[in-house]
């Protein structure tokens, strides 16, 4: 974890180490400090905190961390068609998870009037989601489910709004969860509830 500092007489930010340990009072300072921190970076980048308009999200991680972004766009690549293409896909989002990597997807919004909208499924379009996990899924009950080699990859989405989720397959309380044992669904910490989540 990091501490921001922002110094009032060179407007420079500066990223600190912390303990693995946060407290209830550290973890208010920390979304304190996102909001103080976007506030400022508006502020200098926009002139006010109101001439933000939506942006970028491979910039503003760019922008926040000072790191590399790769945006890949799923539907021009050929994902869709190619089994291959897919697994390599989750291999490399996996290995950037596992590594600690930021990761984010959206919905692309071809037109103004596309942005915001609310799809069938529950997503949005032109609407940024975290991705706050990335894993494979073992399927099946009890015994059997350990020594059979079915597992589904999945990758667990936020949306910062914490709430519109998606709503179709493998959604919270969908069929598909019954594929998978209790014990693995607290493993992967699987919640029935409108938290953004999904």
């Amino acid at each position: 974890m990091y501490d921001v500092f922002l110094t009032k007489k060179t407007n420079l930010c500066i990223w600190l180490e912390k303990q693995d340990r946060i407290s209830m009072n550290t973890m208010y300072y920390y979304k304190l400090c996102v909001k103080v921190l976007s506030l400022c970076v508006s502020l200098r980048m926009c002139g006010c905190y109101e001439a933000l308009d939506g942006g970028n999200t491979a910039d503003a991680l760019v922008d926040f961390t000072g790191g590399v972004s790769e945006p890949m766009d799923l539907t021009e690549n050929g994902f869709k068609e190619d089994e291959e293409k897919r697994s390599e896909l989750f291999e490399r989002v996996l290995k950037v998870h596992e590594r600690g990597g930021l990761i984010s997807c959206s919905i692309k919004a071809t037109t103004a009037a596309d942005m915001e909208a609310k799809l069938s499924c529950g997503l949005v379009k032109g609407h940024a989601y975290a991705v706050t996990d990335v894993r494979r899924v073992r399927l099946g009950h009890g015994l059997m489910a350990y020594f059979r080699s079915d597992k589904l990859t999945m990758i667990r989405m936020r949306n910062p709004w914490g709430e519109k989720e998606w709503n179709g397959p493998w959604s919270d309380s969908s069929e598909e969860w019954k594929k998978v044992s209790n014990n693995e669904r607290e493993k992967i910490g699987v919640t029935v509830q409108d938290d953004g989540e999904f």
